[in-house]
């Protein structure tokens, strides 16, 4: 089926054979709210001989795509999407990272589950300087039945600015931040089913709003600031096992 509420809505669900938007005499060019539901053939947004210049780079605001088997790769461009604010992405096993740069710059929701094959969000080895965490305006991060997933960034870092973040059903994550720190705006950290997780973070002190941790079946972790806990509302009980930091 395939529905335009109207120039701003573009819905595309259950077209067994779509492969590509541009093939099709589709594009992302002119809609802000864009949902792909129930495509298997669709490998992606885009064809390799027509990828999205940055002087047509689209107004989208939202992007659902869910139930899409082959899609391996989303816009190479996204980073560079100035309007989206919120992404959620669901059973697509060809995902293997989010984005090859950084997130786009006024994203603020991503939500991501059943991406079997996804091993982490961001590629921080392309060589990207002007990027940072701190440019990064993500509030809400919610992953879970990603299996492969081994790290949020490659490159250790993720976005400063993150108020929420979710992690369920991660059954290879070993380390949540490479670069030992947690985001400094931080309020509600989540942590369910991740057997193999031995470190979230070194260092908690900067995680001044910090209000809230909760880890359910995550016993290989070593250690959590429990002498920096007195504004915590949820804490897991076997705090008293780990070891201080």
């Amino acid at each position: 089926m395939l529905r335009f509420a109207n120039s701003e809505a573009f819905d595309i669900s259950g077209w067994k054979e779509l492969e590509s938007l541009s093939q099709n005499g589709l594009s992302l060019v002119g809609h802000r709210f864009i949902a792909i539901a129930d495509c298997p053939q669709l490998v992606s947004l885009e064809t390799e001989e027509e990828r999205l210049q940055l002087d047509k780079i689209p107004g989208v605001e939202s992007l659902e795509i869910r139930d899409c088997e082959r899609l391996n790769r989303l816009p190479q461009i996204l980073h560079a999407f100035p309007f989206i604010t919120r992404i959620k992405l669901g059973n697509c096993p060809g995902l293997v990272c989010f984005a090859k740069r950084n997130f786009p710059p006024a994203l603020k929701e991503l939500e991501i589950c059943d991406c079997e094959n996804l091993q982490y969000l961001v590629d921080g080895n392309v060589n990207n300087k002007s990027m940072t965490s701190n440019t990064c305006l993500l509030e809400r991060l919610d992953i879970s039945s990603c299996p492969s997933l081994i790290w949020l960034s490659s490159r250790g870092d993720i976005c400063n600015r993150l108020q929420h973040l979710q992690i369920e059903s991660g059954s290879k994550l070993r380390s949540l931040f490479l670069n030992s720190k947690l985001p400094v705006m931080l309020k509600r950290l989540v942590i369910l089913d991740c057997p193999l997780l031995e470190c979230i973070a070194q260092n908690f002190y900067e995680t001044v709003d910090l209000e809230s941790i909760r880890i359910s079946n995550a016993e290989n972790i070593k250690s959590l600031p429990s002498d920096h806990c007195e504004n915590f509302r949820a804490l897991p009980k076997c705090i008293n096992n780990f070891t201080p930091l």
